[in-house]
């Protein structure tokens, strides 16, 4: 079946709203490394307010990038249904305990974007959203700029990730956890997902596909964590295939929406 990848993105959707993030892992594989320093102190926790989990990792629900001194980009779909008075940002630690919290003043998907702009978006999924918080956060933070690499540049690129989330035994990791990846080309992630999946899904060529050597698979817990290159971002974390519910096979891979198709000149 020639099924476009945003149906798949729809479904892992659907999947999250229903079970309110509580039943997905997050990043895991033995690829998968604590951060050491603060080389990645411009990633950010997208929490839950829940002044009863003394422990805040709990309330962890999605990972973001500061890419500028008030604006945190993410994936639109962690967004879905929370309220600005739900949620809150936490800046500039590795350590969910230790960083510092920041409100949201608003926040836009891109869908809402290009409706406010009446336009028509030349997609039918946009899963990318900016948070714009209340304050400046510290001049101390260094954060990336995006880059306007696409995706036809990229197979056998290595890059990095890293966010926080649930893991296979139901912990959320304290600390923030990296990994190294590799993009596939388009073919050959077509050729993994239709051999997982047992039908073949068509890559659009917005979205990247990664695999970790050794394994490591981001799903819901990273969703919206930046896919980095000599410290540019290239893209955000969407989810894995086969979704994340199922179990963990070395074999899945990581989808990934690449960020420059969301400038005015790529997509409308």
């Amino acid at each position: 079946m020639g099924l476009k990848i945003y149906l798949l993105v729809i479904q892992c959707i659907v999947l999250c709203i229903q079970f309110r993030l509580v039943n997905l892992k997050a990043l895991e594989g033995d690829n998968v490394k604590v951060v050491a320093g603060n080389g990645f102190d411009f990633i950010v926790s997208i929490m839950l307010i829940d002044s009863k989990n003394i422990r805040s990792e709990k309330n962890h629900i999605c990972t973001g990038s500061l890419v500028s001194r008030r604006d945190v980009l993410t994936a639109a779909h962690c967004l879905m249904y929370q309220q600005l008075d739900e949620i809150e940002i936490i800046v500039g630690s590795i350590d969910l305990r230790n960083g510092e919290k920041y409100l949201p003043e608003w926040w836009i998907t891109f869908e809402s974007w290009i409706e406010r702009k009446d336009r028509i978006s030349r997609f039918l999924l946009n899963d990318i959203s900016i948070i714009r918080l209340t304050k400046n956060v510290s001049d101390t933070i260094n954060f990336p700029i995006i880059s306007t690499t696409l995706s036809n540049f990229l197979p056998g690129v290595d890059v990095k990730s890293a966010g926080w989330g649930i893991k296979s035994d139901g912990r959320t990791p304290r600390l923030l956890e990296s990994a190294t990846l590799t993009i596939l080309s388009k073919a050959d992630c077509e050729s993994r997902i239709e051999k997982l999946n047992g039908y073949k899904l068509e890559i659009h060529f917005r979205f990247i596909c990664t695999v970790g050597n050794p394994p490591a698979l981001l799903t819901f817990g990273d969703s919206g964590s930046p896919v980095l290159v000599d410290n540019k971002i290239i893209a955000i974390s969407i989810q894995t295939s086969p979704l994340p519910e199922q179990p963990f096979n070395k074999e899945k891979v990581n989808i990934h929406l690449i960020v420059n198709y969301y400038n005015e000149r790529n997509n409308v």
